[in-house]
């Protein structure tokens, strides 16, 4: 997480998440492995896991 804006609540900055879904709008729906939210895509970075 980059910019908590709107999810405060929810999760933490640096905190990492699992991208589920991307949508067209620009919306990503995550999980921290245990909720599930939808966030902006500008709020995260990308960070690929190989392995």
């Amino acid at each position: 997480m980059q910019d908590r804006t709107g999810v405060e609540l929810y999760l933490v900055e640096g905190q990492k998440v699992k991208v589920l879904e991307v949508h067209e709008s620009g919306m990503l729906k995550v999980t921290d492995q245990f909720s599930e939210i939808f966030i902006q895509r500008d709020q995260v970075k990308e960070v690929k896991n190989y392995g």
